[in-house]
């Protein structure tokens, strides 16, 4: 047996006793880092490790540089406190920089940290021979996010995109601020804000502003609209109309709010509901508003909430919409995303089910005069105000949802379906949930008072068929009707 050997394992031995700190290391490129890179950071400190040190290379990427990259990292630190003690090493060469960091630090407990596809770079750091005192540490994947793309979303100022590469809680307009793109002419230059390449305006030919790099096109913007972010405390009275805010209070309203995304009206304009683009007919304050905020180029964003792909509603900031819309412009929207909220009610009476797809804002003539007279008879009887109708002449809501309609407590709207139904089937529906209107205004409505045998469902059935008799004595013919 060789005795030096033996003496070097006997002192490793001991150093590995006296273990100093417990240090996790990750290199990469983060140009810019994304939401997979800290969850593998965020991984990396499992069990005991004192701090992790991550390693960034100095190359610019695609036009994003290390400096860029580095107030990426400083604003998800700002927004995340459990990357406090993640130092950030800015150097050339990130990888051989884990390794000698091994090689000079045998006293402490080094952590190697690889993510998706990079685990040959510490295939010599498995021998625990040389390296007993490290540990290889696969952190596994977090979804598919990838710089390339990240990058590429920066270029087309796609926030919807990159708003889904960055951690939750991060500001996509703070993120957007770092990457200053240029767009602009440098004295006697034009400098591309794609790729950063740069050519005198004597050279530019015919396409002056076109990169012959990289193939953007720098052409200056006039009168670009600039977006900020809405004032989601200032918005509460707005999401107050939803049961969903409504649950969660002001402060869930701003938390979940904050955590939106934004997106572009043209995206999602054919499932957008709530929504009227009739400029010329709001109130001239809010026009005039609006005219001066365009005038200096900087609109508040409006607020849409999405309750699924194809369903949205606009929840705030109509009038800049309809403005920016008649100005020819494809406005930005803050999206707030239910589609995946645990949040939301899921009692058919208090969720705010949308059923735009399914509402006809025209009655069928027929059928008008007896209905409106029959509401007129039930708001007194039940002496309440009269709530907003919503008939639905399609089959398409009963073959969905089951029903024959339902009450939305918070704009305390009636839908009910008139399609290939008897007059007084359509007015014991109608009368069904009058009876819930009474009692939303009456507060006493719960997320289980649409469950069947509850007080509330058998108040409403019973005092429905109350109102069924008493008025079918007096309108016989509503038996006949189809």
């Amino acid at each position: 047996m060789n005795p030096e050997k033996i003496g070097k394992q006997i002192a490793k031995t001991i150093l590995l006793e006296e273990v100093v700190e417990k240090v996790a290391i990750y290199p990469g490129a983060f140009k810019p880092p994304h939401k997979g890179h800290v969850a593998t950071a965020l991984r990396a400190k499992e069990g005991d490790i004192d701090r992790v040190i991550i390693f960034m290379s100095t190359k610019e990427r695609d036009g994003v540089s290390v400096e860029e990259a580095q107030k990426v990292w400083d604003l998800y630190k700002q927004n995340n406190p459990e990357l406090e003690n993640v130092e950030i090493v800015q150097t050339p060469t990130p990888v051989k920089d884990v390794y000698d960091y091994a090689k000079d630090n045998p006293a402490n407990l080094v952590r190697a940290v690889f993510g998706k596809g990079e685990e040959d770079r510490f295939k010599s750091l498995l021998d625990k021979e040389k390296y007993p005192h490290v540990e290889v540490f696969d952190a596994g994947m977090e979804g598919t996010y990838s710089a390339t793309e990240l990058r590429k979303a920066i270029r087309d100022n796609d926030l919807e995109t990159v708003n889904d590469f960055i951690p939750d809680g991060v500001n996509v307009d703070d993120f957007m601020s770092i990457f200053q793109l240029n767009e602009a002419i440098v004295g006697d230059k034009i400098v591309c804000d794609n790729c950063g390449w740069e050519w005198k305006i004597a050279d530019g030919g015919n396409d002056l502003y076109m990169c012959h790099k990289c193939g953007h096109d720098n052409t200056p913007k006039l009168n670009e609209v600039k977006y900020t972010n809405p004032n989601f405390d200032n918005e509460w009275e707005e999401a107050e109309r939803y049961s969903e805010f409504v649950e969660m209070g002001k402060q869930g309203w701003i938390d979940i709010a904050k955590k939106g995304y934004v997106t572009s009206y043209s995206k999602i304009k054919n499932v957008l509901g709530n929504v009227d683009l009739k400029f010329d007919k709001l109130e001239e304050p809010k026009k005039q508003r609006f005219q001066d905020a365009f005038k200096k180029g900087t609109i508040e964003m409006s607020i849409a909430v999405k309750f699924s792909d194809n369903d949205y509603d606009l929840v705030a900031g109509n009038t800049r919409l309809s403005g920016l819309v008649k100005n020819g412009e494809d406005p930005k929207i803050w999206i707030v995303d239910l589609s995946k909220s645990s949040s939301k009610l899921e009692n058919k009476y208090l969720q705010e089910a949308r059923y735009k797809k399914f509402l006809n804002e025209g009655w069928d003539n027929s059928k008008a005069k007896i209905i409106n007279t029959f509401l007129e008879y039930c708001s007194d009887y039940l002496s309440v105000t009269r709530p907003t109708i919503k008939l639905v002449n399609s089959p398409e809501y009963t073959q969905t949802y089951h029903s024959f309609g339902g009450y939305m407590p918070s704009e305390q709207k009636i839908i009910t379906v008139v399609h290939n139904r008897n007059m007084a089937d359509i007015l014991r529906t109608l009368a069904h949930e009058m009876v819930h209107h009474m009692q939303n205004l009456d507060n006493r409505l719960t997320p289980k008072s649409g469950e069947d045998g509850s007080p509330d469902e058998n108040e409403a059935n019973s005092l429905a068929g109350v109102i069924m008799r008493k008025f079918g004595r007096e309108n016989a013919h509503i038996y006949e009707q189809v």
